[in-house]
Order: C-alpha cells, then sequence, then structure tokens
C-alpha cells in the first residue's frame, strides 16, 4: 500500500518518466482498486489545499492568539513546541474530517453521473465493408465491444478518414476500460477533417479525464463546449464544469 501511495504521489507530481507514466495509466485502466485511491488521493489533496489554506489559517491564527495570551513571554521555547503540536493536530483532525465526511461528488461518482453510452447510427457505404459493418454494428449494440473491436479496425483501414468508424473504435476502448487508448482515439476523431462527432469527442475526452482525476484537462475540454452554445453537450458541459469549478 505505501508502494501504491508513492506510486501515485509521483504520478500526481509529475515526476514520472514518460514510461513509468504510461506503465502507470495502464495499470489504472485495468486496476479499479488502483483509479479508485488515485481519485481517493487527488480529492484529498484537493481538499486540504482548498480547505485548509482558507480554515486552517483561521484556525492557527486564533490558535496562535491564545497561545499568547496564555504562556508567559519568558518561554518562548515551550510557546513554539505547543504550537507545532497543535498545528499537527488540527492537520490530522482535517486529514481524518476528509475521510469520515468524504466529498459528495468525487470524480468517479461524477464520471458515473454523467458518463451515458453513445449510440451511434452506423450505415452502409458500398458493398464490400457491408458484411462486416453490420456484424460489428450488432456487436456494438449488444456490448461486445472486444468483439467489435478489431472488426471496427480492420475497417478503419479501407476508410481510416470515416468519423463514425473512428468514434465507435474509440468507444470501444472507452467502455473496455482502455482509456489511454481511447483517449488516442477520441483525439484523432477531433482531428478529423469532418467535424460530425467533433463535440461528442470532446465530451468524452473530458469524461477520461475527469475518471483519471486530471481535473485541469477535463476543463479544459468542457469550456470548449461551453463556450459554443449550439455544441452537443453543451448544457451538460455548463452543469459539470461548474461543479469541478467549486469542488476542485
Amino acid at each position: 500500500m505505501n508502494d501504491q501511495l508513492h506510486q501515485i504521489d509521483r504520478y500526481l507530481a509529475g515526476k514520472m518518466t514518460e514510461a513509468e507514466r504510461l506503465r502507470f495509466e495502464q495499470r489504472l485502466s485495468e486496476d479499479k482498486d488502483l483509479s479508485q485511491a488515485l481519485a481517493q488521493r487527488e480529492a484529498l489533496r484537493a481538499s486540504i489545499e482548498a480547505y485548509g489554506d482558507r480554515e486552517l489559517k483561521a484556525k492557527l491564527k486564533g490558535i496562535h492568539r491564545n497561545i499568547h495570551r496564555e504562556e508567559p513571554a519568558a518561554a518562548p521555547p515551550r510557546r513554539i513546541g505547543r504550537w507545532l503540536a497543535v498545528a499537527a493536530a488540527v492537520l490530522l483532525l482535517l486529514a481524518l474530517g476528509y475521510w469520515l465526511f468524504p466529498r459528495s461528488s468525487s470524480p468517479e461518482q461524477l464520471y458515473a453521473q454523467y458518463y451515458a453510452p453513445y449510440d451511434i447510427p452506423f450505415t452502409s457505404r458500398g458493398d464490400n465493408p457491408d458484411r462486416m459493418l453490420q456484424e460489428a454494428a450488432d456487436y456494438f449494440g449488444q456490448e461486445g465491444y472486444a468483439i467489435a473491436l478489431p472488426l471496427f479496425r480492420q475497417l478503419l483501414q479501407k476508410e481510416p478518414q470515416q468519423p463514425s468508424l473512428r468514434f465507435a473504435e474509440a468507444l470501444c476502448l472507452l467502455e473496455m476500460g482502455k482509456l489511454p487508448e481511447a483517449e488516442r482515439s477520441f483525439k484523432q476523431v477531433v482531428q478529423l477533417p469532418n467535424p460530425f462527432y467533433l463535440d461528442h469527442a470532446r465530451w468524452y475526452l473530458a469524461l477520461i479525464y475527469l475518471r483519471q482525476s486530471q481535473i485541469y484537462e477535463a476543463r479544459r475540454e468542457l469550456e470548449r463546449l461551453v463556450r459554443d452554445s449550439r455544441a452537443d453537450h453543451h448544457e451538460e458541459a455548463k452543469a459539470l464544469s461548474k461543479t469541478l469549478k467549486e469542488n476542485f
């Protein structure tokens, strides 16, 4: 557990090498307990920073004033030692308070609240790929994402710029919990010349970042949807962005 927390702290602090980061993110996509531990650690750090900076300073100032009133001026070493002990106790209480009374909306909970599968309206585009496309679409509709994924990828070899195929690939990866790969696929959708799935791809990118407690990246994608009142997911993005601003 200590090694796991150490790795999480290194990841959050950006101290991992690129290879370490990729390995860690792969573990995140496969290990639900690790993903939850990361979300809890991120929330704890944010809680201490947001709450502690305001409340702790006020508490410590009050404690310091009381110590000045209660302690004789001739005993500065004892006063400093007592001040440090009280400060440590307050920090401990803040940390315990977080674990006993956690936030009502952790990144994992928000992801679960806002995530919904997307039903892609697949259409035929020629004689050769029809059977494979229909097969892939059927498996996708039945949540057989692991079977549908290689079929979509075969179709993409013939039509790499087809937005519905790339978007379907990204959704399969997301449903399978392969977050780093899903992120790359959604980014490819964003870069396609056909913008049909652009807003949807940005929305799911924001949710991927949220699930990994990458709050800054999630807010960045959400703001792009918030700025365009005609964008798909505009209202959802506004609500989620507001929640992230207030809680993180």
